[in-house]
């Protein structure tokens, strides 16, 4: 394969989605080049400290920053003197006076600086026992929102090239394409000349394509081949008959060794460098759910994997999975309920199409789905009064306060659980239990010689992570900080009340004779429970995304949060849940 061949099998591949760009390992696992220490206590206070240390730093950025946005662009010497007294640190002051942009340039760095700040590097630790004293120090870590990698061997340097590849692309109807999913992880080996990496990404989606559940012992071969056909691409290793024998197609002979490093990481931006893949490192498939340019569809790997174990099955599949949003909103509410209110048939189209897409009730009874001529010409209603307020519509259509949250609950992930129950009729179950993804990452990491890390979430816990470790496998811990108890926040809510009358009292009249302006104190204002906003389809990347915006009864601006349809119903809700804060 000479230098032109390469250039042009990796530009192919890269265009179709089956490679991703060269960038940097370090981009993809953030613990690689690590330095690796022995698993200690004071090793994992560390850690914590620093995490900690970390979020700290962030918080005090954010709240100085609002103490200068709070001053305005031009404050008074007597207004920073108050803020002086209330806490904001002198050199802050001094900076943003020295600033062009004055205290709003100073503070717009501060948040700059809180939201583009990396977090600390991941706790690296060669392999040890989880004993009671390890465990709880791993649990306070984790609840600070660490990220620990316990990994027996070195992972490459982390400024050393690498790319992705998306196994289920080299998957097709008649079953795996080899030569194509050999001679592009070839090219791609061969494009990074000094060493460099190849990261397998879409394993669970590959598996699921073949016609076999994640969870069986198929499946583990099954993933155990295509590691060990893209290890033989990759770095020139024999491609053995029996691995060749599961995949339906011919072993290969050593081909002269390259120096490349095949791994299976848990790839946390995967759709950052390959947006059509469907599953990263050895994680089961968790969604099935797609969505076309006008209507929600089955994933890639499901319609193959269905194609191959029920093809009968799939074009019922497909028309159910389309028709989604109809026939969720005729069973939440009744189609000809909503006939008898007034609603078109064109009104119901354009609902059911924006349901379909995975928009929520409230918004898909909006004016911006619904349109100004349906509300004020079908239902005689005000069209600014529905700016973002569905469910007040459907209020003002004779509609409960029952009724509309029985049809939010029924609408709920609608479309997703259809397709889960069709490929679960099939045969290909979403998601799996410790055992199976365990035993389906040791059959991998035994076919590629290691380089096998699995992430370990809250559905495992430190017993999944030591049963891996046992079984030789990296392990990846990732915590997330815990939020503000209930205990904490009622004394915050006391301690702001105390603030509050103590701002009062300091703001009673002076005496006869003396001057003052109108100070108002600040305190926190409530957005109402139905408020009005404005909602903003648009496409980003390929993915369609929803801006919502709430408003305070005077009409100013409260919120700001974004929808993200595309991906599943979980998914969505932690994009509103980062959206929203």
């Amino acid at each position: 394969m000479d230098a032109t061949q390469v250039a042009e099998i990796v530009r192919a591949a890269e265009s179709e989605g089956l490679l991703s760009v060269e960038t940097d390992l370090g981009d993809i696992f953030r613990a690689c080049g690590g330095r690796r220490r022995p698993l200690t206590p004071e090793a994992l206070k560390a850690t914590t400290a620093a995490v900690s240390a970390a979020a700290l730093v962030g918080v005090s950025q954010l709240a100085t920053a609002e103490m200068l946005e709070r001053l305005g662009d031009t404050p008074r010497n007597a207004d920073i003197a108050e803020a002086l007294a209330a806490g904001l640190p002198q050199d802050i002051v001094e900076e943003a006076l020295r600033q062009p942009g004055g205290f709003s340039r100073t503070a717009d760095a501060l948040r700059a600086a809180a939201v583009n700040t990396p977090p600390p590097m991941p706790g690296m630790f060669e392999p040890a026992p989880l004993d009671p004293v390890i465990e709880s120090l791993l649990v306070d870590a984790l609840i600070e929102g660490a990220e620990i990698v316990i990994s027996g061997a070195e992972l490459p340097s982390a400024a050393s090239p690498a790319r992705i590849v998306d196994l289920a692309l080299a998957i097709g109807p008649e079953g795996v394409e080899a030569d194509l999913l050999y001679d592009t992880l070839e090219a791609a080996s061969r494009s990074m000349p000094n060493g460099g990496s190849i990261v397998l990404g879409g394993l669970a989606a590959a598996v699921m394509a073949l016609g076999h559940d994640y969870a069986s012992p198929e499946g583990a071969s099954v993933a155990a081949a295509l590691c060990a056909l893209a290890r033989s691409g990759a770095s020139g290793t024999a491609f053995p008959a029996g691995h060749a024998k599961t995949l339906d197609t011919d072993s290969r002979k050593a081909s002269g060794k390259r120096a490349c490093d095949v791994l299976l990481l848990p790839v946390g931006d995967l759709g950052v460098l390959l947006p059509e893949c469907e599953s990263a490192g050895t994680a089961p498939m968790t969604s099935v759910l797609a969505f076309g340019d006008e209507e929600p569809t089955l994933s890639r790997a499901a319609r193959l994997g269905i194609a191959r174990r029920a093809p009968e099955r799939l074009p019922e599949a497909l028309e159910r999975i389309a028709e989604s949003g109809t026939f969720g909103l005729d069973r939440a509410i009744g189609l000809d309920r909503l006939r008898d209110r007034g609603f078109s048939d064109e009104a119901l189209d354009r609902v059911s199409r924006a349901l379909g897409e995975g928009l929520p009730l409230n918004a898909a009874f909006s004016r911006w789905v619904l349109g100004d001529e349906i509300i004020s010409d079908d239902l005689r209603l005000p069209p600014e009064s529905f700016d973002s307020d569905g469910r007040g519509l459907l209020s003002a259509m004779g509609f409960s306060r029952s009724d509309i949250q029985s049809a939010e609950a029924a609408l709920d992930g609608e479309g997703e659980d259809i397709a889960s129950l069709i490929a679960s009729d099939c045969g290909l179950q979403l998601g799996a239990g410790p055992e199976a993804e365990i035993a389906l990452a040791s059959a991998c990491a035994k076919a590629l010689g290691g380089n096998v890390i699995i992430s370990v979430g809250a559905h495992g816990g430190l017993d999944m992570a030591e049963a891996a470790l046992e079984a030789g496998l990296g392990v990846q811990l990732v915590g997330h900080r815990t939020p503000v108890g209930d205990d904490i926040r009622a004394r915050m809510d006391h301690i702001v009340a105390l603030a509050e009358e103590i701002a009062d009292e300091a703001d009673a009249p002076l005496a006869p004779g003396s001057h003052a302006g109108d100070p108002k104190s600040v305190a926190r204002s409530r957005l109402p429970d139905r408020r009005k906003g404005y909602i903003q389809k648009a496409t980003v990347g390929g993915h369609k995304v929803y801006l919502h915006t709430g408003e305070f009864e005077d009409g100013s601006l409260g919120e700001i949060f974004i929808d993200m349809h595309k991906e599943g119903a979980a998914f969505r809700s932690l994009m509103n849940n980062f959206a929203i804060a």
